[in-house]
């Protein structure tokens, strides 16, 4: 596999892992998807992508029943065949999907079906993170038009933009506790 496409699929896997919630995955975009007929039951098909995107789509719905994922190994084979992937068209719609299926996953986990301090952490987070960096902007034209920045100035900006990353950096490990148990693969499970 070429470089570029390597790290791609580093990039695309984390995206994944943030959209989904699914820490414990290695790779997600393996192309492969097991899954038990009870637990797709639950899963609106009719709302989940069809295209290049299924299998994060499905994972963001999957976290959303709370059901547990887990890899399972199975060896990449690489032939002579050559990609049709036009990356132009598919990276804009899987950042899409993932942009909106992250949100999705954030209301109906930690907002609509239980009220969670993650939930709290985020808006406030990215609330005083956003403000914080506007006041940031605001006293550096404020230097940059000759005017001194007093230290109190510069902890108006400072602090907001602290204490957001902090409440940030806080609600991403709590989602990643929350991620649903996994269970114990056995390659001799005939139910996987």
């Amino acid at each position: 596999m070429p470089g570029y496409r390597v790290f791609g699929n580093v990039v695309l896997s984390f995206f994944t892992k943030l959209a989904s919630g699914y820490w414990n995955l290695f790779d997600p975009q393996n192309g492969y998807t097991a899954i038990r007929t009870e637990a797709l039951a639950r899963v609106p098909l009719e709302r989940v992508a069809k295209r290049y995107s299924f299998e994060n789509d499905l994972l963001i719905h999957l976290n959303i029943l709370q059901v547990p994922a887990t890899d399972v190994p199975i060896p990449a084979v690489y032939g002579d065949e050559v990609s049709s992937i036009r990356l132009s068209k598919v990276v804009p719609e899987l950042l899409h999907r993932l942009t909106v299926g992250y949100w999705s996953r954030i209301w109906y986990r930690y907002v609509l079906w239980s009220f969670s301090p993650i939930a709290l952490l985020l808006f406030m987070g990215l609330l005083l993170f956003v403000v914080g960096l506007g006041i940031a902007v605001w006293v550096m034209f404020q230097i940059a038009s000759s005017v001194v920045a007093t230290a109190a100035t510069v902890m108006l900006a400072a602090l907001p933009l602290m204490i957001g990353t902090q409440m940030l950096i806080s609600a991403l490990q709590l989602d990643i506790q929350a991620t649903p148990s996994t269970p114990t693969y056995s390659p001799f499970d005939a139910r996987v």
